[in-house]
């Protein structure tokens, strides 16, 4: 079954789930922070904002979505946030045996490259879930730091996944020695009309 335990936070509006995934062989938590007026609006549906790395993220995300979202004039519209915590691996676009050096990787690495598998979990297991138990409408965004941003690159120039807007911060385009950068060009000549990105690098 995709839900195995449920923990309900209700001065929180928050519902957190602990799943076994059968594509990635693997326990994902996911954290759902429903919007203020979820409960008060029955017919309204509202975006969902996946956000990878949901341990480290999921606090000040769901806090700036809170004070961004509301006011008579919001700068954004209220979301369904969920925050996914998995294990980094299951970010990696590819199987990085070498470093960019070309000295070879650490055994760890051998399970890297698992990003199709946390695609299917997304597309097959978390999303129908989400739309058969919240109110969710068509617009899907998806936010990821580091390897989590080079897991949304490779989704979005594969033309792999289900999300119209993507948030990517400072995405790992060094994994496996710059792979995704050598076959940009010819990724790029695809039309990606009716999705947007924002890419934000720190230093």
């Amino acid at each position: 079954a995709f839900l195995l335990h449920q923990n309900t936070f209700a001065a929180e509006n928050t519902i957190r789930y602990s799943v076994f995934s059968e594509h990635i062989q693997d326990s994902v938590i996911c954290q759902v922070k429903l919007p203020e007026s979820y409960s008060e609006f029955q017919e309204q549906r509202y975006p969902v904002l996946y956000l990878l790395d949901g341990n480290l993220n999921f606090e000040l995300a769901t806090s700036v979505i809170k004070i961004m979202s509301r006011g008579i004039q919001p700068f954004i519209p209220e979301m369904i946030v969920v925050g996914i915590t998995s294990p980094n691996r299951d970010f990696t676009p590819t199987q990085a045996l070498y470093h960019n050096d070309g000295t070879p990787t650490p055994p760890t690495y051998q399970l890297s490259g698992q990003a199709g598998h946390f695609n299917d979990f997304l597309a097959k297991e978390l999303k129908p879930y989400l739309d058969q138990t919240y109110r969710t409408n068509d617009c899907n965004i998806l936010f990821g730091h580091s390897l989590g941003g080079i897991f949304g690159l490779h989704v979005l120039l594969h033309r792999q996944s289900f999300f119209n807007a993507f948030i990517l911060a400072d995405p790992s385009i060094w994994w496996d020695r710059t792979k995704l950068l050598s076959e940009a060009d010819s990724l790029l000549q695809q039309s990606f009309s009716g999705e947007s990105i924002s890419h934000a690098i720190g230093h």
